[in-house]
């Protein structure tokens, strides 16, 4: 028999969303959602978007209304996922929102040390 479960219960449940927390990765597609389902509507427009962290991919909805795009460096964060129930639980989950400014330019700039510092590697396996 299947038992009917609900969005809190599912989270109370899982405890795969703490390794998520904090999590930085770069987004792969995306998708802005317009139509959403009726528990989503009011959160409408959001993004929807694929992410690579390096060992593995997923997908996870935008914060707010951020229109996140492929190539932008985005972190997992706890979010409200849809309206409360008529029990009047909300429902929290895991979303992605974009890496500050500030944050996003150290991360590109230790990528183009470590490129630059590969570069400098095959100049000196070429001499």
């Amino acid at each position: 028999m299947i038992k009917d479960i609900t969005a809190p219960l599912y989270s109370r449940n899982n405890r795969e969303w703490h390794r998520w927390l904090g999590r930085q990765g770069r987004v792969v597609a995306s998708t802005m959602v317009r139509a959403a389902a009726p528990v989503q509507q009011s959160l409408a427009p959001y993004s929807y978007v694929l992410v690579d962290f390096g060992d593995e991919k997923r997908s996870f909805m935008g914060v707010g209304q951020q229109k996140l795009a492929a190539g932008d460096q985005v972190e997992c964060v706890w979010r409200k996922l849809g309206v409360a129930s008529a029990a009047g639980i909300i429902n929290y989950g895991i979303k992605v929102r974009l890496v500050p400014s500030a944050q996003a330019g150290e991360i590109a700039q230790a990528g183009e040390i470590a490129k630059a510092g590969e570069v400098a590697q095959v100049n000196e396996t070429t001499r």
